[in-house]
């Protein structure tokens, strides 16, 4: 073996070292533990009582979008499975490359942020879960009556954080 061959190993040896163990997923900071937790609920209820006005705004760095959008996802699990009615809504405030302006996407539009230092205002809610059949539902409402069903949590669908209780 000459010094610039990568060392041999013996795979099948190697893969019995295996042994069971348990990973700390996002989930890990779920419920009370969560950071986010208290400000997602203060948040609510000023939405309850001024729709719209519950808004937070949090300036970081782009690099950490996928952590703290993940807090926020299993908050808004864990608010679900505590039957809370509270859905988290975010939305991202930033400056795309060669642009001279910002521009706010929702989470649709979130893999097109570039994850490097720029700063990036992420914007956040509670607000009340909404139903997620409610497409269906204004479909049918067409269908039935023959005029176009409008449901007023349409606007807000691409803001809200997908869960696993929907």
């Amino acid at each position: 073996m000459t010094a610039t061959e990568p060392a041999r190993f013996d795979l099948a040896k190697l893969v019995e070292q295996s042994r069971p163990t348990t990973v700390q997923t996002v989930g890990t900071r779920n419920g009370p533990e969560n950071p986010f937790v208290h400000k997602v609920r203060e948040s609510y209820k000023a939405d309850e009582k001024l729709k719209d006005s519950g808004w937070q705004e949090l300036p970081m760095p782009a690099r950490m979008i996928d952590d703290v959008i993940g807090s926020l996802r299993a908050l808004s699990t864990w608010f679900g499975k505590e039957r809370e009615g509270i859905g988290v809504h975010i939305r991202i405030e930033y400056q795309p490359d060669g642009s001279e302006g910002t521009i706010e996407v929702g989470p649709q539009d979130f893999a097109e942020i570039p994850r490097d230092d720029r700063e990036v205002y992420l914007k956040y809610t509670g607000k009340k879960r909404l139903n997620r059949g409610r497409k269906k539902n204004a479909e049918a409402q067409q269908a039935a009556t023959g005029s176009p069903g409008h449901d007023e949590s349409d606007a807000d669908a691409a803001t809200e954080l997908e869960d696993d209780d929907s």
